[in-house]
């Protein structure tokens, strides 16, 4: 009996499948590379968007503290500009009287 013969064309495919492999798992590489830096880029954005969505609840934050003191300050001016309470304020605060009444002090404050 004769030897076996070698197939030529069984090399030529073992060579066409290496190379082949090779492109594959150069894609695979490629492809993994292009994910990590998509992660990183997004991470960075990430990082960004929470640091100004913190900033947006700050500033919403210190709208409502700042509209809260405007309601104060109006409901002051709207007593401001009542006679009665500025005769009372006046009274208690700067110590006014009216003409014909007479202040009684009573020891002194501390």
């Amino acid at each position: 009996m004769a030897a076996p013969r070698k197939n030529p064309k069984k090399r030529t495919k073992s060579g066409r499948g290496r190379r082949r492999r090779a492109a594959v798992l150069a894609v695979a590489v490629v492809y993994c590379l292009f994910c990590l830096v998509f992660v990183f880029a997004l991470g960075d954005r990430r990082q960004t968007w929470e640091a100004l969505n913190g900033e947006r609840f700050a500033a919403s934050a210190r709208l409502a503290s700042v509209r809260a003191e405007t309601a104060s300050l109006k409901a002051d001016r709207a007593l401001l500009s009542d006679d009665s309470y500025l005769a009372i304020l006046a009274r208690e605060k700067l110590g006014y009287i009216f003409p014909g009444e007479k202040k009684v002090l009573f020891g002194t404050e501390e």
